[in-house]
């Protein structure tokens, strides 16, 4: 055999820590022989295996060549074309069959081997999932799966561990007879009968080295002697122990019933608070001194710096741009101002299919499609409904002699004429600011385009209230319609630049002036401009934003008008209902204190009981020459299952109170057994049953061991 036809590993250096696994070790297959590695459990085999794959640092000679050398896309190039790795837990596609895994490596160009299969008995494997299957089955499919492969290199871990004594005679002369093939089939393994086949036997010994043992000893396995396991402990005083842990149990559930309370407390009090009063907040910046929203779209129009500085404040919900319009604030100055819509654009129409009525309009404004604010039950499956006010509606019965009574609700359309905005304008309107009318300042002024909708009647809000957040629209005659609903026209007709009307007289037009946009013609100059008017792209003039939490909305005030906003809407005494919620807090901590107090009195009483046993187990099991260690890890395993015994038995008693409960309709104890329930339930189960006990162990092993 060349000298090439070798596996090598060399220069391997391990450590987890403080532990070293491997120093300096090397390693060396030949071609055609089953290599086994032997050692204890926990000595480093299966870590020793994962070199094979590229896992650590190391020299790695495949016949003569470096392939630590390689990069990762060629090192995973290697691995797939030569090798093949069984583990200890083998690993599958858990949602494929074992006939699915072996089509798949058909595909792949593998094929499949009879013998093999009937030897490892494949054929009952095939119909069943990864999962289904034993340990031993597990093992056989996997192995089989790597052998279609036909790989030079082989790699298994522990192949016989899960397999009984026939099935593990024939994975030995599998792989006796695959490496006698011309393949390195390296296995690391305790098994005698796998030590007995091998052709070259390697050892991890204590020296945390591996050698080479070329003798091929047949008395490998050494004399029996006793695991190092920690022992089982069990105390007496059982009778007072369930005693004590029924009435533990009981007091945790006491806790647990004072946490619901307080939570479904606090919940309906936030409700009832959120109730009377909205979250809903109006951010503008005034045009003039007058501190209201004036509802017409006549304050300044906000930019995208301003509305980043609105959606930097915490605790804002939702943030929603919002229009309100009064239908004579942009008469004179829509472009659709002609025939039909000049004389009817402030008119709306009411139909059910059988009354047709109609009536004029004022105020529209807009609102998210996404609340639901009627009052009455009348609902659409179109979210895109309008909202009517109180007031519109009965101006509409008086104006038709109709009674609400005669209109079908559910079916009953508006038709209206809307205007959707598409400029922000300057120079057309203005108001007075002072009280003899000398000082005047231009305010706002939307330039639109009317566009005529057909939708539900959504609702019809109760007599004094609006969906506006203060009350100045309360009374008044509105159409509310989603926003929604004209978004898309506003984005249809939006403008993409400013403009500048010249208004210059001309008493030969019927209109008595004549205007230019943007350019001035040369024979005029700014001496013959009655008017200018600065025309820019529509921007919202006011938002409508939602806080997170009715007890938020000062600090929400106090930060928006601190960044130099309006701020409107319907405002508590947000300290008075914080205040009020921590005195309960607080209530309810001081009981669940003197519970918890009474609950750790009754397991101390019980441990001071138990206290002496304790003290005789540790010095039972100190004389049987285990370690300080392994005794105080004995412990620990007893504290471990006392506490899971305890919050499953917590758990599982509150269960049967809650369907006693349920059955017998006792309203009052009927809560949720929540996620935080059960964790704080083991929570408290861990800290009674295992760090206490922990503690106490501590302080008499000092007291024991000098």
């Amino acid at each position: 055999m060349r000298w090439f036809n070798m596996l090598e590993i060399k220069q391997l250096n391990v450590s987890f820590g403080k532990k070293t696994l491997f120093k300096d070790a090397s390693f060396c297959a030949e071609c055609g022989h089953l290599t086994v590695i032997k050692g204890r459990s926990g000595s480093g085999k299966s870590t020793f295996l994962k070199a094979f794959q590229f896992a650590y640092d190391c020299i790695y000679l495949y016949e003569g060549e470096r392939i630590d050398t390689l990069d990762e896309e060629n090192k995973q190039k290697f691995i797939y074309n030569h090798l093949a790795n069984v583990h200890q837990i083998p690993l599958f596609i858990e949602g494929m069959t074992i006939g699915s895994h072996i089509k798949q490596l058909e595909k792949l160009g593998c094929k499949r081997i009879p013998d093999y299969e009937k030897q490892l008995g494949i054929k009952p494997l095939e119909n069943k999932y990864p999962k289904s299957l034993s340990g031993g089955e597990k093992t056989r499919a996997a192995v089989y799966l790597a052998l279609m492969r036909q790989p030079e290199i082989l790699i298994l871990d522990e192949p016989t561990a899960a397999l009984d004594a026939g099935y593990a005679q024939t994975m030995i002369h599998i792989l006796k007879e695959y490496a006698d093939k011309g393949h390195y089939v390296i296995s690391a393994s305790h098994d005698s009968r796998m030590i007995q086949a091998a052709d070259t036997l390697y050892k991890v010994e204590g020296a945390l080295i591996i050698d080479r043992d070329l003798s091929k000893e047949k008395n490998l396995i050494k004399a029996p002697i006793l695991k190092d396991k920690n022992m089982d402990i069990h105390f007496s005083h059982r009778t007072f122990r369930t005693v004590m842990n029924i009435l533990i149990a009981f007091t945790m559930i006491i806790c647990a019933y004072s946490y619901n309370i307080y939570g479904t407390y606090s919940a309906s009090y936030e409700d009832k608070i959120n109730s009377v009063a909205s979250r809903d907040l109006v951010v503008y910046k005034e045009k003039y001194k007058n501190d209201y929203y004036t509802y017409y779209s006549g304050e300044t129009p906000l930019s995208q710096q301003d509305y980043n500085k609105i959606k930097s404040v915490s605790h804002i919900e939702r943030l929603t741009w919002r229009y309100d319009v009064h239908y004579s604030t942009f008469s004179e100055w829509t472009d659709d101002m002609n025939g039909a819509t000049e004389n009817n654009y402030d008119q709306i129409s009411l139909s059910d299919g059988h009354m047709n009525g109609s009536s004029s309009i004022f105020m529209l404004q807009t609102y998210d499609s996404r609340d639901d604010y009627t009052n009455i039950t009348i609902k659409h499956a179109d979210n895109k409904g309008v909202y009517l006010s109180n007031e519109k509606m009965e101006a509409f019965l008086e104006e038709n002699n109709l009674r609400l009574e005669d209109i079908n609700i559910k079916k009953l359309k508006i038709g209206l004429w809307v205007p959707i905005p598409v400029y922000n304008a300057s120079g057309i309107s203005q108001v007075g600011t002072s009280s003899d009318g000398d000082e005047w300042i231009d305010i706002n002024t939307p330039c639109v385009k009317l566009v005529y909708m057909n939708l539900p009647v959504r609702g019809i809000l109760k007599p004094g209230s609006a969906i506006s957040t203060n009350s100045v629209g309360t009374g008044n005659p509105y159409v509310y319609i989603p926003s929604d609903c004209i978004a898309p026209y506003m984005e249809t007709f939006k403008a993409k630049e400013s403009v500048v009307v010249y208004s210059i007289e001309d008493t030969q037009l019927e209109e008595g002036f004549i205007t230019f946009e943007n350019v001035l013609p040369e024979n005029y100059t700014m001496n013959d401009v009655n008017d200018i008017i600065m025309k820019t792209p529509w921007r919202p003039d006011a938002y409508t934003l939602r806080v997170d939490s009715l007890k938020n909305i000062n600090q929400v005030k106090n930060e928006l008008e601190r960044l130099g906003f309006k701020v409107e809407g319907a405002f508590v005494d947000n300290d008075a209902i914080n205040s009020l919620i921590n005195n309960n807090k607080k209530v309810l901590i001081q009981f669940i204190a003197v519970v918890f107090i009474l609950l750790y009195g009754f397991y101390f009483y019980l441990k001071y009981l138990i206290l002496r046993e304790e003290k005789q187990t540790r010095d039972y099991l100190y004389n049987m020459g285990l370690t300080t260690k392994r005794i105080d890890h004995s412990f620990y395993r007893t504290y471990l299952k006392n506490a899971l015994i305890l919050g499953t038995f917590v758990w599982i008693l509150l269960e049967v109170i809650m369907i006693f409960t349920i059955k017998m309709m006792i309203i009052p104890l009927i809560m949720p057994i929540t996620i935080i329930h059960i964790a704080l339930f083991y929570a408290s189960a861990f800290v009674i049953e295992f760090f206490i006990p922990i503690f106490i162990q501590k302080m008499i092993s000092k007291h024991h061991i000098r």
